[in-house]
């Protein structure tokens, strides 16, 4: 039975443990990580706007911006992400995106290649859902090495 989950908690990478990195390598992933028009009436749900509403930076943005060291980049999405996941892992959504991702990497360490090898990954196992496709985005050069240069 697939569940469908907000978000992608609970799922399981086994990919990540065959990755040999030569840098610190973080992932995280959760729907709205790179939001870019996000403010505080986003909080509620009725949909009624704040009496004052403020603005907050894009989340995965700020990863990368950091002053002091932030990631060479960042994958996220840009609106509400959902995952179909059951024993055997993610099907659909953000968790088989997420996965596509790191099989892409097994074959290129060009970021931009990585990416779009797991957005052609997820068209094909996922046919007609363009939407995941359109809502997650790459923020950072897609001309960077994953794990530098020699």
């Amino acid at each position: 039975m697939t569940k469908t989950r907000h978000g992608s908690a609970g799922i399981s990478l086994p990919i990540l443990r065959h990755c040999s990195m030569a840098t610190d390598f973080r992932s995280y992933y959760a729907c709205l990580t790179a939001k870019l028009d996000f403010n505080s009436s986003d909080l509620r749900e009725d949909g009624v706007p704040m009496p004052v509403n403020a603005t907050f930076p894009c989340f995965a943005w700020s990863f990368v911006r950091h002053p002091y060291g932030g990631a060479i980049a960042t994958v996220g999405a840009t609106r509400v992400a959902f995952t179909g996941v059951d024993e055997e892992g993610p099907h659909w959504g953000a968790g088989l995106l997420a996965a596509s991702f790191f099989e892409a990497y097994q074959e290129t360490d060009i970021l931009g290649e990585v990416f779009a090898g797991a957005q052609e990954a997820y068209a094909n196992n996922a046919p007609g859902d363009t939407f995941t496709l359109q809502e997650f985005i790459l923020l950072g050069d897609p001309t960077l090495k994953i794990g530098g240069y020699a």
